[in-house]
C-alpha cells in the first residue's frame, strides 16, 4: 500500500495524516486554536465571537496601554479561517520574514491573531474599528479573506438571508437560542452525533497508535471526512429549521430578492466598501494595512491540483461561489488598488505549485499556510517608510 500511494501522489506521512485528522474534528467541535474550546456568544457590533477571543481581547488590551507596547512591533492580523490558519500554523513565518528585514531587526515582534473562522465583511472592519475604540494601536494589520464573502453571502440567500449579514450557519443558531423546541433538539442532536462520531475515530487510531499503518491511517482520514460530510448535512437540516421557524426578522436583514449570482455580486461590492473602511480606518491612524485575497481550490484554474487535492469535495454553493466569485473579487481588488489600498491578488499564487498545498477544498496545510504567511509578510514590508 505504501508503494502504490507513493507511486500515485506522495509517500505515506504518518503525522500529516494525524494533523488531517485534528483539523477536521475540530472543525465540528468549533475549535480555531488548540486547546481552546469553543463559547461562541452574540456579539453587540459584529455578529458572534468565540469565548476565547474575548479574553484575549482584554489581555491585548492592557499591554496595548502598557510601555512595553510602544517598544514592539505589533502585527493584526485579521480575516476569514484561512487568515486564521496563516497565524496559528505559519505565524512565526510570517514574523520571521518580517524579522530579517533591517528596518525591524532590533524590535521586538507580536502577532496577535484576530482572524475568525467563518468571518466575512464587514465583520472584520467591524471588530478593527472596536479595537480602536479601546484604544490599540498596532504598528500595522494584515487582512486575507474573500471565499467566505461569495459563499457565505450565497449561503446566506438560500437561506432567505441578507449576503451582507454574519454566516447564518454561526448567526442563526444564537439568534435562536432563546426559543429552543424538542425538533430543535433533535436536529442539534444530529449534529453532535457527527461530531461525536468523527472524535470517536480520531481517538480509536490516534492515542492506539493505529494510524502508523498506512491503510488503517488513510481508510480513517476517510471516515472522518465522511462524518465531516454528515455533520454539513446535519447543520443545513437544522438551519432550515430554524429559520423557518419565527425568528425570520431577527435572521434575515433587510429584503433581498435576487437570485444566487445577485447575491454573489453585492457580497463582491461589500467586500470592496469594507475593505476600502478597513484602510481608511489604518490611514486616519497611519497604520501601514496590507489587504490579500485568499487563494482558494473553488478557482477554477487558480491551481494544478495534485492527486489529493482532487479527492477533496465541496457543496454546490461553495463550487458556485468560487466560480463565479473570483472573476468578480479579482475585478474588485483592481478596484481597490486604484482607490490607493494596498490590496493584493493572492488568488493565484499557487498557479504554478503542483504540491498538495490543501487539507480540504478551502484551508491550507502547513506548507500552504507558510507560503502565503510569507507572502503577507512581504507586502507588508514594501509599506514600511525606509
Amino acid at each position: 500500500a505504501r508503494l502504490f500511494i507513493r507511486a500515485w501522489d506522495q509517500p505515506y506521512d504518518t503525522a500529516e495524516v494525524i494533523r488531517r485528522i485534528e483539523k477536521t474534528v475540530d472543525l465540528m467541535a468549533d475549535r480555531q486554536v488548540e486547546g481552546a474550546p469553543s463559547a461562541r456568544i452574540s456579539h453587540p457590533y459584529y455578529g458572534w465571537d468565540e469565548g476565547y477571543a474575548l479574553e484575549w481581547i482584554e489581555r491585548d488590551t492592557r499591554f496595548m496601554g502598557s510601555g512595553a507596547a510602544q517598544k514592539s512591533f505589533d502585527v493584526l492580523l485579521l480575516g476569514s479561517s484561512v487568515g486564521a490558519g496563516v497565524g496559528n500554523m505559519a505565524g512565526d513565518r510570517l514574523l520571521d520574514t518580517l524579522a530579517a528585514d533591517p528596518r525591524l531587526s532590533d524590535r521586538p515582534l507580536r502577532l496577535m491573531r484576530y482572524a475568525r473562522s467563518a468571518f466575512k465583511q464587514p465583520q472584520q472592519t467591524m471588530l478593527f474599528a472596536m479595537l480602536l475604540s479601546l484604544g490599540w494601536q498596532p504598528d500595522a494589520v494584515i487582512c486575507i479573506d474573500g471565499f467566505n464573502e461569495v459563499a457565505l453571502g450565497l449561503m446566506n440567500q438560500v437561506k432567505g438571508t441578507h449576503p451582507l449579514y454574519p454566516g447564518i450557519m454561526q448567526w442563526g443558531p444564537l439568534v435562536r437560542a432563546g426559543g429552543v423546541d424538542v425538533r430543535s433538539i433533535d436536529l442539534l442532536h444530529s449534529v453532535s452525533e457527527s461530531a461525536l462520531a468523527a472524535r470517536g475515530v480520531r481517538n480509536f487510531v490516534v492515542d492506539h497508535g493505529l494510524v502508523m499503518s498506512c491503510m488503517i491511517g488513510r481508510l480513517s482520514l476517510w471516515r472522518v471526512k465522511q462524518h465531516h460530510a454528515e455533520w454539513l448535512v446535519a447543520q443545513d437540516r437544522y438551519l432550515d429549521y430554524i429559520t423557518a421557524a419565527g425568528v425570520r426578522l431577527a435572521t434575515s436583514g433587510p429584503a433581498f430578492d435576487g437570485d444566487g449570482e445577485a447575491a454573489i455580486r453585492l457580497s463582491v461590492e461589500g467586500w470592496v466598501r469594507s475593505t476600502q473602511l478597513l484602510h481608511s480606518l489604518c490611514e486616519a491612524s497611519s497604520i501601514p494595512f496590507a489587504h490579500l485575497l485568499q487563494p482558494n481550490t473553488n478557482d477554477p484554474g487558480s491551481k494544478p491540483l495534485s492527486a489529493e487535492e482532487q479527492t477533496y469535495t465541496a457543496t454546490q454553493e461553495w463550487v458556485d461561489a468560487g466560480r463565479i466569485g473570483y472573476p468578480l473579487l479579482r475585478a474588485g481588488c483592481r478596484q481597490l488598488q486604484e482607490r490607493g489600498v494596498h490590496s493584493v491578488d493572492a488568488s493565484t499564487i499557487f498557479s504554478d505549485n503542483e504540491e498538495t498545498l490543501y487539507i480540504d477544498n478551502s484551508h491550507l496545510n502547513q506548507r500552504g499556510n507558510e507560503l502565503l504567511a510569507e507572502r503577507a509578510a512581504r507586502e507588508l514590508l514594501t509599506l514600511l517608510p525606509d
